[in-house]
């Protein structure tokens, strides 16, 4: 297996996850969780990149180094942070 750099996430997936929150009244949960696990997004990208070669699909893979590059990328926090306020 071969681990290959990411595409970027699909346009539209954070504002499809932020309505998908305020749907479910989920939002004063998620700003926590998103406040408290901010400080931890490289270990949480880094271990989904651990997990790369054990997912059974191409198409997995492929979405678990989107996920890890969102999760590594400050801005994406701070972008979900925002369309949830």
């Amino acid at each position: 297996m071969t681990c290959e750099q990411p595409s970027p996430s699909p346009p539209g997936d954070l504002e499809r996850l932020a309505a998908w929150l305020r749907r479910a009244g989920l939002t004063t949960p998620a700003l926590l969780l998103i406040g408290t696990l901010r400080p931890l997004h490289m270990v949480g990208g880094q271990l989904l990149r651990l997990a790369y070669p054990l997912a059974p699909t191409p198409r997995w893979q492929t979405r678990l180094g989107q996920m890890a590059s969102a999760i590594e990328d400050e801005a994406t926090w701070t972008r979900l942070e925002n369309l949830l306020q």
